[in-house]
């Protein structure tokens, strides 16, 4: 039963997590999402009860209603999507048109959060082909290394591993412990 449980927390989790992303975006189905994620948490709750072992449920309902968070969630994405691809027809432009275009061929390969992002670059008349930012002191310092440490070979990770270890070496000397014997000397 804890096996079954914790596979089903895991289950339920991710669909908490998928209906926080959709929450963040939608706003025409916010009472439809509080509903379910107040049922995710009901859910856990029993779930934690069960791997704890100081409750039992009855778990007969969880993959009935997870089916339904599923339904629910691809038909409220769906929503979003088609809400997104109206939007970006509506901020096209003759300066955009290029980028607008090419969002639109991108959509189903995007989060909608990126979507969202893109949006509000053509909106705002930025290029909404990259994100751009810039990084500057400790960050940019930082970020391109770990990147290409990341993705790179073996070799630059141990390069960079290499370059940490002699810019951050520890100067140290053991430390000498004495004691006085019976006679007087010291050892």
């Amino acid at each position: 039963m804890i096996v079954l449980a914790e596979k089903w927390r895991t289950e339920i989790e991710r669909r908490e997590r998928r209906l926080k992303q959709l929450a963040k975006v939608d706003y025409k189905h916010q009472d439809e999402i509080d509903r379910r994620l107040n049922w995710c948490k009901i859910a856990l709750d029993r779930l934690g009860a069960i791997r704890d072992g100081s409750e039992v449920h009855d778990l007969a309902d969880i993959p009935a209603r997870s089916a339904e968070l599923d339904s629910i969630s691809s038909v409220i994405e769906a929503n979003i999507r088609a809400a997104q691809t109206e939007r970006i027809g509506q901020y096209r432009n003759d300066g955009n048109a290029e980028e607008a275009t090419a969002l639109l061929a991108a959509l189903d390969g995007l989060t909608i959060e990126a979507i969202e992002d893109r949006i509000a670059q053509l909106r705002d008349g930025r290029s909404a082909a990259t994100f751009e930012t810039e990084l500057d002191g400790l960050v940019g310092e930082f970020t391109p290394r770990f990147v290409s440490a990341l993705l790179g070979a073996e070799e630059q990770r141990d390069a960079m591993h290499q370059e940490h270890e002699n810019d951050c070496q520890l100067h140290w000397r053991p430390l000498a412990i004495s004691r006085t014997r019976e006679d007087g000397r010291q050892e």
